[in-house]
């Protein structure tokens, strides 16, 4: 009986262990499970996607144009006659989600760093936004006046990453937010106009950024690393994570990030390469400024930039984007006492001009250029040696000596002149001595050097003998070009300037290439 209650008492404990192991594992597999349950739902609040447009306030499209400027400046320019004195005229219309809006026109080749923007009400679930700008030439004929179709651009915007698609778009060769096209090249950016007015759209910074869509980021740097979180967003960087911005410079244009994002209001970008000259003038005695930089000649440099490819780009670019400050970008445009005579590089007086007149902040993102009574070169005119000094001769006199005394008419004035500044800007593009017929005045060098058409050849760059241009061609001489190789024969060599360019070298020092120091 006894050992039969002892069986009793043990299955009793043991059922009684058994139900307390169960109870006991039952609320330990609901705890865990209900924690589960909790940090699932937690982070399902926290990774959910907010698909709102523009909560905060009503959803608009703002498309901005910084400038257009029209191709064909060069073939307009070598028509004798006074047709170049004739300026284009054209206009456009912007279309944004079938809703147009016609523009004033405009005069001139370039329009300069104006500013067009017009906004447009969008629904608040409309993720892609089909915008479209055509741009009109204005004909007169008689007392009529034709609109007729030159340029057109597509473009689909994203309202929720505030990025777009089409005949533009990011990694494009000619740059973001930059149309270079068969008639007509345009620099724009389209915005979603949003509370805080930082430029990010409010999907982006509650799902990608994790910022505040009621605060202004425009400011904000949150990785730290010199540049805000808008710009980096707009060209593909991260914004939480730090980048040596001092150091990328992915278009090899010498400009870095930072020199970048300070030229952001003139347009530049970090890749799409650029080259920016500041030019003061000497004052002319008789008849006022004389040696000014015309604009026809500041256009014919620009369009010759524009249409050819920089091969040492990350993506090889099909253009190169030539800024002038003259005084519209807020920095050039000064006028010295006149000085009649050839200013020689080692004279000293570059130097003075070089040293407090051109801001520091300036040097080693823009050349600095002085138009003179006489001279031509490009060399460096400081301690730090950079090749970013030129002198370029822009008097009747001066010019009259190039033409050899033929052709001095205005319009034949403004082609030389550019040529004669492409020619010293090629120096700053480490065009100096890398193909013998740069530079080479002797007479062995007129013919042996023919076939080398550049403007950095003196013998295609100036007016040559008659006998020459009979013997040559009647368009031998006043080349505004560089030469891209392919005219190579036995005897008679070619150098591939285009290939050789390096828009960075402006920022490389004469000790460093030549052993040179300087004062």
């Amino acid at each position: 009986m006894l050992d039969r209650k002892k069986r009793s008492i043990i299955i009793g404990i043991s059922i009684i262990v058994i139900i307390c192991i169960f109870v006991f594992s039952i609320f330990i597999f609901y705890e865990f499970f209900y924690e589960e349950k909790k940090l699932i739902s937690n982070e399902s609040e926290v990774f959910q996607i907010d698909d709102r447009i523009s909560p905060l306030t009503p959803p608009a499209v703002g498309f901005e144009i910084h400038r257009i400027r029209k191709h064909g400046i060069e073939e307009v320019m070598r028509k004798r006659g006074s047709a170049w004195k004739k300026q284009p005229s054209f206009s456009f219309n912007l279309t944004i989600n079938d809703i147009s809006s016609e523009n004033p026109s405009f005069t001139g080749w370039d329009t300069g760093y104006r500013g067009w923007e017009q906004f447009a009400a969008i629904d608040e679930d409309q993720g892609l936004i089909n915008i479209e700008l055509t741009i009109f030439d204005i004909e007169q004929k008689l007392f009529r006046t034709t609109n007729i179709e030159a340029e057109k651009i597509e473009l689909q915007f994203n309202s929720k990453e505030g990025r777009w698609t089409g005949d533009d778009y990011v990694d494009d060769r000619d740059g973001y937010g930059h149309f270079n096209g068969e008639n007509y090249e345009v620099w724009f950016d389209i915005s979603l106009k949003d509370y805080d007015g930082d430029g990010i759209p409010y999907w982006t910074e509650v799902n990608i950024l994790k910022t505040d869509p009621m605060k202004d980021d425009s400011k904000i740097d949150s990785d730290e690393d010199g540049i805000p979180n808008t710009w980096e967003w707009k060209w593909g960087y991260p914004t939480n994570v730090s980048n040596n911005h001092s150091y990328l410079d992915p278009d090899f244009d010498g400009l870095d990030n930072i020199e970048e994002y300070k030229m952001e209001k003139w347009l530049a970008s970090p890749f799409q390469p650029e080259i920016y000259i500041e030019v003061d003038f000497m004052q002319g005695k008789i008849f006022g400024p004389d040696y000014v930089f015309w604009e026809e000649s500041q256009q014919l440099l620009i369009e010759k930039f524009s249409l050819r490819r920089y091969e040492r780009a990350r993506n090889t670019s099909n253009s190169i984007s030539v800024h002038i400050d003259d005084g519209r970008m807020g920095g050039g445009g000064e006028y010295f006492d006149n000085i009649d005579v050839y200013i020689d590089q080692a004279s000293g007086i570059i130097s003075e001009y070089y040293k407090y007149h051109f801001d520091d902040d300036r040097k080693g993102i823009f050349r600095y250029l002085v138009m003179v009574f006489d001279a031509g070169w490009a060399h460096p005119q400081d301690y730090k040696g950079w090749y970013d000094v030129m002198a370029v001769g822009a008097s009747p006199n001066f010019l009259l000596k190039l033409f050899r005394g033929f052709n001095i008419e205005p319009r034949m004035r403004r082609i030389v002149q550019s040529i004669q500044v492409m020619h010293e800007t090629g120096h700053t593009c480490n065009l100096i001595d890398y193909c013998e017929g740069i530079d080479n005045a002797s007479k062995e060098a007129i013919d042996y050097w023919r076939n080398y058409q550049s403007c950095m050849n003196y013998h295609w760059m100036y007016r040559p003998a008659p006998h020459l241009r009979i013997l040559w061609g009647k368009d031998y001489g006043l080349l505004l070009d560089y030469s891209d190789g392919r005219r190579n024969e036995t005897g008679h060599p070619d150098c591939d300037d285009w290939k050789q360019l390096d828009i960075s070298y402006f920022q490389k020092s004469s000790h460093m290439i030549e052993g040179i120091e300087t004062l």
